[in-house]
């Protein structure tokens, strides 16, 4: 009877110490699950943050898209603009040595033309 009690003393000290060992381990399991909830968390918020720089770099691009186009507008009116000025004298006035200063323009006004 004694050796029968002394082995059941053996295993239930061998189940405790496993279940020990068993015990540490879900600690650990668990513990890297939080680690791995946090580290999903702060994915998702990089996400997000992304995702917003993406949405303002978009609306950004919209901007510079409009006023590039508003720009490009400008620019085709101030060319028609510049071309109803109209240098008396020409080229050939500069040609021959007369400057710039010399030289009058007509500029259109309620469509008629002005020396200045």
């Amino acid at each position: 009877g004694i050796t029968l009690a002394e082995q059941a003393g053996a295993m239930l000290a061998s189940i405790v110490g496993n279940a020990d060992a068993v015990s540490e381990m879900m600690q650990q399991i668990a513990s890297a699950s939080r680690e791995q909830t946090v580290t999903a968390n702060q994915v998702s918020k990089n996400i997000e943050s992304i995702s917003a720089v993406t949405r303002e770099s978009v609306t950004g691009i919209h901007q510079i898209s409009r006023t590039a186009g508003e720009l490009n507008r400008s620019t085709e009116e101030l060319q028609q603009t510049l071309q109803q000025f109209q240098v008396a004298g020409g080229a050939a006035a500069l040609s021959d040595g007369i400057s710039a200063r010399d030289l009058s323009i007509a500029v259109p006004v309620d469509e008629e033309l002005i020396n200045v």
